[in-house]
């Protein structure tokens, strides 16, 4: 299991594009710029045309992890999420709502990360995919990530898509966070 945001920390991960398949390029520096599937490197720009899709139950985005080309997997586990599942308001009004929203966030990373450990011993992601754990990586919440390389991504993407979304939002979860809260939220 790696932590997403030592990756970011070390610099060792490039989106080639976002989640709605919009392409970038090493050296915008956040400028707007339309590429072209076809100027992204050969391995990239096959794994932008045969699996980056704009909808789905997960993102997925073509990336570059420490040198390798393939594909993320991503699922936003956040605080309005966790919100609902505990039954509390999305917006705090109070310094007591503001620590119950902590707390609940708080336990959901420590869930979040629990789960992308059992992904690390998950026979049918082959032992070559790479579990990631991102505690408040998005404004609105964590993460929980899955790097693909490239030779796995372009032969059985939507299996392992299916595997890791098996790991992602479980009620289990959402029952064990509302009992631990429960006095916290009544």
């Amino acid at each position: 299991m790696e932590f997403l945001s030592k990756i970011y920390d070390q610099d060792e991960l490039f989106y080639w594009c976002n989640c709605l398949g919009e392409i970038n390029m090493p050296g915008e520096n956040g400028h707007f710029i339309i590429h072209k599937p076809e100027e992204l490197p050969p391995k990239c720009a096959e794994l932008y045309e045969k699996c980056q899709k704009e909808v789905g139950p997960c993102h997925r985005y073509v990336v570059t992890f420490r040198g390798r080309p393939g594909m993320l997997l991503t699922a936003l586990h956040d605080e309005s999420y966790y919100c609902d599942a505990v039954d509390i308001e999305d917006k705090p009004t109070s310094a007591d709502d503001v620590l119950v929203h902590k707390c609940v966030m708080d336990l959901a990373a420590l869930l979040v990360q629990r789960r992308c450990e059992s992904m690390t011993t998950d026979f049918r992601l082959e032992n070559c995919c790479v579990p990631i754990f991102g505690e408040n990586t998005d404004p609105a919440g964590h993460e929980l990530c899955l790097f693909i390389p490239a030779e796995v991504a372009l032969r059985d993407i939507d299996r392992i898509q299916d595997v890791f979304l098996e790991y992602c939002w479980r009620h289990e979860d959402e029952t064990y966070l509302r009992n631990l809260t429960i006095g916290f939220t009544r």
